[in-house]
This record gives C-alpha cells, structure tokens and sequence, in this order.
C-alpha cells in the first residue's frame, strides 16, 4: 500500500517515517491517532496500512456483506454520507472502491430504516443469503409491497415444493414479515399469533407443508390482517393503506390461501378493493 486511507492525512515524522493521522497534523506531529504507517520497520509499534486495512476491511465485509459480495468498500471514517457496500469485487487500493465497478455490489444506507426499506440494501442481501427456507431447494427473492405515504420494509420470500410434490409453494420470511406489519401499525400479539398459523408466512409454511405440525391453520389470522388495512383501528386507514394491498393480496394467494373460500369472505372484500 502506498497511499494512507481516504480521508486520512499522511505526514513525514522527525525521523523521517511517513504516518497515517486521522486528525489535524501540526508541524511533524499528529494531534489525533496514527492509525497506520507507510514506512517499514518504524519501531513505533504501529502497524503498516497494509496489515491494518486487510484486518480493518476483513471485520467491515464479516459484518456487512454477503458471500456472494463479500469484499467492503468505503472511506477510513464511516458516516457522513460517505459512500460504502459490498461487492463482488475487491476494493481498489485505498479500499474506497470496488476495482471492478461493473460487479455486482449493494450498499450501506445511514439508518435502519432505509436498510430494510431497499432491496439494494446491503442489510437486506446478507439476510436473503442466510434466510432459511423451509426447504434447502428453494429459490428466494427480496420483493416489494409499496402502501402511498409510508417507507415500508421490502419482504424476504421462498418459493418451494413441498414433500407432496403436487404445487410450488410461495411464502413470507416471518422477520421480514413482522418489520412490514409493525409498519402497518399491527400489534405485537396480533403478529405472533398470526405467524404462527398463517401458512403465507414461511414459519407456518414449513409447520403446515413440510412438518406436518400445523394441522389446520387459522383462516381467521388473515381475515383479521385483512380487517385491520381495511378498518385502520385508531389511525382510520382505508382499505388498502394497510398490510394488505393488491401485491400482498396475490401473495396470500401464492402461499395457499384460497380468497374464493367462504372462510376468507372477509379478506376476499378488503382485496377485492386493495390498490
């Protein structure tokens, strides 16, 4: 490495060693920390650039990225609105980056919010490569459930067959699924009750398709989700303002959920005029 990382300051000390400062430099000293030198053999105790962006970049992609971009990028100081994600591809040599621009990559957003919210998220990537479908053969996707006025969380999803062989089977990964309806204003004992009977939701999914478990889910989970977007509560939402409109609609439908069903009477009227 022959440069210090972006947005650190290089200076020549007074024996003639060239440091990195992550601070103001006055004369040839730093008033902050030296985070790493670029001179050999300094006896200082601090450690080249080099060792120290391969350890310092090493821990950044083990918490952010994925396995299939599993190579950081970014500035030394991180925030600010200083751009940074993971990618294919290794970083370039101050790691600020990707070397091959035209790999894919995902980004780092400022707020948790924003993370789940995008489905370029490098949040949102990690968790689709460590979701676990109910079967290890599905294909999984990041979709989303658009409500007009609200920054909704995008849903994890698998798509598999069952033991039975007879249909692919769609369903909702159930911590995707829970941030989407808490944004829908849904309680938290409303949600655990639904995702443990709601075959849309790939908890129950599993229980009810693969392990047999779940005998008989609960029609009522739905129709009171569905009552819910429709009546709002205490907040007053219209149908479809809530956790169900047209999109969220059709993967009720995918997941096993039979609208045309007297049981679902009640959600087969609130989608019926789902936007």
């Amino acid at each position: 490495m022959t440069s210090c990382p972006s947005g650190v300051t290089s200076y020549i000390t007074s024996t003639g060693d060239t440091m990195c400062c992550d601070g103001d430099v006055v004369g040839d000293k730093c008033n902050g920390t030296n985070i790493c030198s670029l001179s050999p053999n300094t006896g200082s105790g601090i450690q080249s650039c080099s060792e120290w962006m391969t350890r310092e970049w090493k821990k950044r992609s083990d918490r952010f990225c994925s396995s299939n971009m599993p190579h950081y990028f970014g500035k030394w100081q991180r925030g600010s609105g200083n751009k940074e994600g993971c990618s294919a591809s290794i970083p370039t040599m101050d790691g600020s980056e990707p070397y091959q621009p035209t790999e894919p990559q995902c980004k780092i957003y400022q707020s948790h919010d924003e993370e789940i919210a995008n489905a370029d998220s490098c949040y949102n990537i990690k968790a689709l490569d460590n979701l676990v479908c109910p079967q290890a053969n599905a294909t999984k996707s990041i979709a989303s459930y658009p409500v007009p006025g609200r920054t909704m969380p995008v849903i994890l999803k698998c798509n598999y067959m069952p033991p039975s062989g007879k249909m692919p089977v769609d369903c909702m990964d159930d911590k995707s699924i829970t941030e989407y309806l808490r944004k829908s204003g849904s309680s938290d004992k409303d949600i655990s009750n639904w995702l443990k009977v709601c075959v849309a939701f790939c908890g129950a999914s599993k229980a009810y398709y693969v392990d047999r478990t779940l005998t008989k889910p609960n029609a009522q989970c739905v129709n009171d989700m569905s009552y819910d977007a429709g009546s709002g509560g205490a907040k007053g939402a219209t149908a479809g303002t809530g956790p169900v409109n047209k999109e969220f609609c059709e993967e009720l439908r995918k997941g096993g959920i039979d609208l045309s069903s007297s049981n679902y009477a009640k959600t087969a009227e609130v989608c019926k005029s789902a936007k």
